[in-house]
């Protein structure tokens, strides 16, 4: 309830929520006395008493890695305590992050003019869309700032026209860059509108300027919306896709797949996934929901006979079905469409023998009505992956209403630095006779 504060801290705070609301949310103003486990943040742009604009990118940067690790730990243990399961669990400790800071791989970053006509990149002041500016971001990698701050320079000294919300005009609105392990990046202009005339040739020069960009694309999103991409994609220069490692396997994704922004820990979440997919009653038949490029299913996926992977991104199923070709893995097969309706298909057609499923949903959570898909008899466990620990307990609490029993949970912890925290979980079907 109280941002930037740490478990001892003696303050003065502000509320700023307003009086009634069942969330009082306030900042400290002036700290009295402050906590053993409070750090001094690495970026000048995290918030401190007093401060009038900072970055909204991290809130736990000013908390020791051991207290980060703990306050995780128990932000999952209250979610899953407000829908009465806590004590019917023993929540593991958080698995730390092999990198605490430089772990991120992928940036989104919004432009914006400032009064004196000066550009800024950065990323919003909290709870708004203004665009605090930054010369350096230690929690993400340093060719992405790198790319960010030559873009800038290059925007300033052309005439394009900088994206104003409030007014639905001007074209540039972000710049996305996801980078890999071998240090290359993929860099996506993000306009409001077809291309301007002079997009290639400044490219070129950004190109040539960092030869460690290996692709360029032009995603377009029209209007007055929160919504950073579009949906269209136009490549501009190099190559359709960029690579990544993970768990020793190769996996192509495009500037818009999905694929977690910290690769070391994504591994460790992964083992966590396997750990708990070798557990209970072995079964010949994985379904890996959410599958995105298929990371998952093609990396932890080989002690099943055979793994269907379904994805709604037709683009990501397309690299899913190349994934498994470039790794040699021929127990696979990928299905683009809604995880309930062809999930729906599968239970009441294909699905004869025992299956575990694999679940790693966006951060709304499991779709509605997707988890009455999952009373067929032949599931006999379920391995859920997390990115939001509130509607993991709410989908927790309809599992267990539909006859699962939650197990295992283990956090992991994906974003150093921040409050949010991954969850893998293991849940068995209860014998009915």
């Amino acid at each position: 309830m109280v941002p930037y504060s740490a478990p001892g801290d003696l303050a003065k705070t502000k509320v700023l929520s307003k009086p009634g609301t069942v969330d009082q949310i306030a900042i400290p103003t002036e700290l009295l006395h402050t906590a053993p486990g409070r750090v001094k943040p690495a970026c000048p742009l995290f918030y401190h008493p007093g401060a009038f604009r900072w970055c909204g990118g991290c809130d736990f940067q000013h908390l020791s890695y051991d207290m980060q690790l703990k306050a995780k730990q128990q932000i999952a243990k209250d979610a899953l305590a407000m829908e009465g399961i806590a004590n019917k669990i023993a929540l593991e400790s958080t698995t730390r992050s092999p990198q605490q800071w430089r772990y991120r791989s992928k940036m989104q970053v919004p432009f914006s003019k400032r009064l004196n006509g000066t550009i800024a990149a950065g990323f919003f002041h909290p709870g708004t869309h203004d665009v605090v500016d930054f010369e350096d971001c230690p929690v993400q990698s340093e060719l992405s700032v790198k790319i960010v701050r030559e873009v800038k320079k290059m925007v300033a000294g052309r005439n394009w026209t900088i994206y104003e919300e409030s007014r639905d005009r001007g074209w540039l609105r972000h710049l996305l860059v996801r980078t890999n392990s071998q240090d290359e990046a993929m860099v996506t202009f993000v306009g409001n509108g077809e291309p301007v005339k002079d997009l290639e040739v400044c490219v070129g020069k950004l190109v040539h300027m960092i030869p460690q960009i290996k692709s360029v694309y032009l995603n377009i999103q029209n209007g007055p919306t929160s919504v950073v991409l579009g949906r269209q994609w136009i490549k501009v220069s190099g190559a359709s896709q960029l690579e990544e490692t993970l768990c020793g396997k190769r996996f192509l994704f495009y500037p818009g797949s999905f694929l977690q922004v910290n690769t070391p820990a994504a591994q460790v979440l992964y083992k966590a996934a396997a750990d708990f997919l070798a557990m209970g009653e072995r079964t010949s038949e994985l379904y890996d929901l959410y599958c995105g490029v298929g990371t998952i299913g093609l990396s932890i996926g080989g002690a099943f006979k055979q793994v269907i992977g379904i994805e709604e991104n037709a683009g990501a199923v397309a690299c899913a079905w190349k994934n498994a070709e470039r790794n040699g893995v021929k127990n696979a097969r990928f299905i683009a469409g809604k995880a309930k309706d062809v999930f729906a298909k599968e239970a009441h057609g294909t699905m004869r023998n025992t299956c575990t499923v694999l679940v790693d949903p966006p951060r709304k959570g499991l779709e509605p009505g997707l988890i009455a898909r999952m009373s067929h008899p032949m599931i006999k466990k379920l391995v859920y992956v997390s990115c939001n620990h509130d509607t993991f307990a709410r989908d927790a609490q309809q599992l267990r209403r539909s006859g699962y029993v939650l197990k295992r949970v283990r956090p992991v912890d994906m974003f150093p630095q921040t409050a949010h925290v991954e969850l893998v979980s293991y849940f068995e079907r209860l014998n009915k006779h």
